[in-house]
């Protein structure tokens, strides 16, 4: 019972330092945004400052759920004006034939108070019309898989979301970023639970 009790006070405290680690304060820092369209799509996003080879800049990580019979969950990680970005190419990432999808490039953390969650992943995406990158990872709505592993972890007590991708060039370059995920449980759990409802 103290070994238990003991390695709770040490996740907890281990915790507490992540939160303190990445900077962030205030409201805006651990708010999540929770948007329904009007065709079903179902979204809960976050912003945070993260890390590219050319500087920093804001970066947007999101749950995202497109409904139907064939429903799929995805994780979008946006990096915002990459097209300007020096020292990361994006371009190997770009597209359903993305040279990058030959690789696990990617690795997405959720660290949480019970267990962190880490996948490492082949990943691919495309340029958005304001020069922004967004990264996407997406599996089926039903049945197990890496991105429900992920989505489920934040659900159930997430303190954090990390996500790095690797240069598939200079193994020494990277874009990373540490979402604050105290707040994301609800907006997830609605992302999902409002997905499988119209299935």
């Amino acid at each position: 019972m103290r070994t238990t009790r003991l390695a709770r006070l040490l996740s907890n405290c281990a915790a507490a330092a992540l939160l303190l680690f990445t900077g962030v304060s205030g409201e805006a820092a651990v708010s999540w945004r929770y948007v329904e369209t009007v065709d079903g799509v179902r979204s809960a996003s976050t912003y945070a400052q993260g890390r590219t080879p050319g500087g920093q800049v804001s970066m947007r990580l999101e749950v995202r759920c497109q409904p139907g019979a064939d429903a799929t969950v995805s994780i979008v990680y946006v990096i915002r004006r990459a097209q300007t970005l020096p020292g990361f190419h994006f371009t190997a990432f770009e597209g359903p034939e993305a040279p990058s999808l030959q690789r696990k490039l990617a690795t997405i953390r959720v660290v949480a108070l019970r267990r962190d969650v880490s996948v490492s992943t082949p990943v691919a995406g495309h340029f958005l019309e304001d020069g922004s990158f967004a990264f996407t990872l997406t599996a089926p709505l039903l049945g197990r898989n890496e991105v429900k592993w992920l989505t489920d972890a934040m659900i159930l007590g997430a303190v954090l979301v990390v996500v790095s991708v690797q240069d598939p060039i200079d193994r020494n370059k990277r874009v990373y970023a540490q979402f604050q995920a105290s707040q994301a449980a609800t907006p997830v759990a609605n992302v999902m639970d409002g997905c499988i409802g119209l299935r």
